[in-house]
């Protein structure tokens, strides 16, 4: 992290983990684009501060069976983290923190979508995540608006004051006040098409 305040940190994304002929290698990123300098917020810095710490414990604690790979986030030996080990441990924290089925690489996507809500402009959160394509961006975040759309309609689905009205089977369904006037919906049992609402 160089810079030699909490306002000039930055995080440099010079290098990446994968595997090669069976064991974990460091390579370059696999595009330009995924080589970037991100500026650090300060919730960051502290919370990698305090993991500083930490580690420095775990470190003395193992210092016999240590390797050290200047890494931030190694196994308990100090080697670099094993895929499955790193899931694991996810795991473990996403169901304390209850997220459900939330993937590791979904906080990612998470982040594209907070900073699109906040108005940043896409072609920083671009920058931000390293996707060689503003369309990339702008896919995950129309996704998480869909799933948004989607959970707002199962809410509806699921209210108690609409139940009565979505409970009346193949008859016509009268919901006063939508729009302009009453609007009258063909059935359930009918194929017509939503042009079908009549007042």
């Amino acid at each position: 992290m160089p810079g030699s305040g909490v306002e000039s940190a930055t995080l440099e994304v010079a290098r990446t983990l994968q595997r090669v002929g069976g064991a974990l290698r460091f390579v370059r990123p696999k595009t330009d684009d995924s080589e970037r300098t991100i500026p650090l917020p300060p919730v960051c810095i502290t919370a990698l501060c305090e993991h500083r710490v930490k580690q420095a414990a775990e470190r003395a604690d193992a210092w016999q069976d240590w390797e050290d790979n200047g890494l931030v986030f190694p196994s308990r030996r100090g080697t670099p983290m094993e895929p499955d080990n790193l899931r694991r441990s996810w795991g473990r924290i996403r169901e304390a923190a209850g997220l459900e089925s939330m993937r590791f690489h979904d906080m990612r996507h998470t982040c594209v979508s907070l900073l699109l809500a906040l108005g940043i402009p896409p072609h920083i959160v671009r920058d931000i995540v390293g996707h060689s394509d503003i369309e990339v961006t702008m896919t995950i975040y129309a996704h998480a608006a869909l799933d948004e759309k989607r959970a707002a309609l199962g809410e509806a689905g699921g209210c108690a004051r609409l139940r009565p009205l979505l409970s009346k089977g193949p008859e016509p369904i009268l919901v006063p006040g939508l729009l302009a006037g009453h609007l009258r919906w063909a059935g359930a049992g009918s194929n017509r098409r939503p042009s079908a609402f009549q007042k």
